[in-house]
């Protein structure tokens, strides 16, 4: 009765034991793979990164304005250090998806694989804001241009506005991009810009019936 007793007790622990020294080598390939993940992605990052340098990456991306566009997106303090970041931790997650089948961690290793397959969509979500605050800056300065050397009131309003109705125009195939349905927010946001330019036109039609009647008569009174 007593060995039994003791049996029944000891038999759990025995096979826990038993599957640990079995999971040993799993374990030991793990932690060898994470370690060469560990030390291959650093030098890939080091070797990527200064590849950039000697190109003058950051020289580049800074003359198109991309270097302010990732610093109000908080994307690092260049564009070489970003992707130098993104290739370490992507090289990092391949060795750590391998350490992770090995030992049999199913869950961690899907969710990681799933985090591969997403990282191409935010990669092109970030690229199609960045773009959209690039296009919008551009648009925003030639219609405040355009509004100072006409001498518009509200020109600075009308910059403005033009540089937040392309930002949220960027933003929504951003969202796109990564899979989030956005078709009625965006066709609400088209109602409210279309009536925002009908407003705009029939605004600037107003202001200008006094320059287009003086425009008139001058033209009649030379003919």
């Amino acid at each position: 009765m007593l060995q039994q007793l003791i049996t029944l007790i000891l038999d759990p622990f025995l096979n826990i034991g038993q599957r640990l020294v079995w999971q040993i080598p799993n374990f030991v390939a793990a932690f060898v793979l994470v370690l060469a993940g560990l030390y291959l992605s650093r030098i890939f990052k080091t070797v990527f990164e200064q590849i950039l340098e000697k190109a003058g990456f950051d020289q580049i991306t800074s003359r198109v304005g991309i270097n302010e566009v990732m610093a109000r997106l908080g994307l690092g303090k260049s564009p070489t250090y970003a992707l130098s970041f993104a290739v370490y931790w992507l090289i990092l997650l391949v060795f750590i998806i391998s350490a992770s089948n090995a030992i049999q961690l199913t869950v961690v290793s899907e969710l990681l694989q799933k985090f591969l397959m997403f990282f191409p969509k935010l990669v092109a979500a970030i690229l199609v804001l960045a773009g959209g605050i690039l296009f919008g800056g551009f648009l925003s300065d030639i219609v405040g241009d355009a509004a100072r050397t006409n001498n518009l009131r509200g020109g600075e309003t009308l910059s403005k506005g033009t540089y937040v109705t392309v930002i949220i125009f960027a933003g929504l195939m951003a969202l796109d991009q990564l899979g989030l349905r956005a078709e009625i927010l965006a066709s609400s946001l088209n109602i409210v810009l279309a009536s925002a330019g009908f407003c705009l036109a029939l605004a600037f039609g107003l202001g200008g019936k006094d320059l287009a009647a003086e425009w008139l008569r001058e033209t009649f009174k030379k003919k």
